[in-house]
């Protein structure tokens, strides 16, 4: 979703998560933006040099990165506008 506007960003976020509400299912996402992950996801996994390096709740792991490759994550995250 990089590539988007953020208007249409914003967009797409909000039906995905609509979609995913109205059926009842989950969603497996893969990005390094982690406003979306944070507007979609309840839990967030995250990589680094191919290895599990944090895996809690989204909010938690924003409001308190505990590995400095996630804390630089979150520190170029900016917030979606929905």
């Amino acid at each position: 979703m990089s590539g988007l506007d953020p208007a249409l960003r914003d967009q797409v976020v909000d039906l995905l998560a609509d979609t995913c509400a109205a059926r009842g299912t989950g969603l497996l996402l893969v990005s390094h933006d982690l406003a979306v992950a944070a507007a979609l996801c309840p839990r967030t996994v995250v990589l680094h040099d191919g290895l599990v390096v944090e895996d809690r709740p989204t909010a938690e792991l924003l409001a308190a990165p505990q590995h400095p490759a996630v804390a630089a994550l979150v520190g170029a995250t900016a917030p979606l506008s929905v």
